[in-house]
């Protein structure tokens, strides 16, 4: 499978959350990928399906079960990896420039649906799930016994200080600053991503998971 680049566009009132897509690895991992070796296989976790080029003869059939974008090309790039031993290079001039910009709070919601279905692919591809999570979100007990260990009033006020420079203008921040920014940002996307896995362990559909991660992530109410 051969993995072309996908740069962000940039937009004309670039925005500082529109730079931290762009130049570090919130969604991809293009940032962190060694451009000087043709032959090195990145494996299934870097097949992304918005620029992917595969051999018709090892395509499989995506699993209905994995209904949003968000590791639905992972649990198929696993199950073709594993079927064919196919490799997974990266051809960084076959560019094309992904179109997508975020709002804070959209943000917010995408790792609440991270949780929800990396807790989901345990129960449709639990082999792929392992290798990406290990057991980290694979069950009730073990995803709210790490809530209770975070201090939810501190994510929140942090959540609102991303919030408050996200859509601000992106010139005159420099490089280091914004990897330091990105680096504030870990701890309540981490626990946005565990509040959207205990929503699917306690039966919350996605949407549900992700307005319940937005109100908790948002100190609207407690945990």
């Amino acid at each position: 499978m051969f993995l072309g680049d996908a740069p962000w566009a940039v937009p004309s009132d670039d925005r500082v959350i529109d730079r931290m897509m762009r130049e570090t690895s919130w969604v991809f991992f293009y940032d962190r990928m060694d451009r000087e070796d043709p032959e090195l296989d990145w494996g299934f976790r870097h097949a992304w399906t918005l620029n992917l080029s595969v051999p018709r003869r090892v395509c499989e059939r995506f699993d209905p079960r994995l209904a949003y974008p968000m590791f639905d090309d992972l649990d198929w790039a696993f199950r073709v990896c594993e079927t064919y031993g196919s490799r997974v290079l990266y051809l960084p001039d076959a560019r094309v420039t992904h179109h997508h910009r975020y709002r804070a709070e959209q943000v917010l919601r995408r790792e609440a649906l991270l949780g929800h279905q990396a807790a989901h692919l345990y129960h449709v591809n639990r082999e792929a799930a392992v290798c990406i999570f290990g057991d980290l979100y694979a069950t009730k007990d073990g995803v709210e016994g790490s809530i209770c260990d975070l201090d939810a009033a501190k994510l929140a006020e942090d959540f609102a200080g991303f919030e408050r420079i996200a859509m601000r203008a992106s010139d005159g921040l420099t490089a280091e600053e914004l990897t330091a920014l990105f680096s504030d940002c870990r701890a309540w996307r981490a626990f946005a991503r565990l509040v959207g896995a205990s929503g699917y362990h306690n039966g919350l559909s996605a949407e549900d998971a992700m307005e319940r991660g937005v109100g908790i992530c948002k100190g609207m109410h407690e945990w």
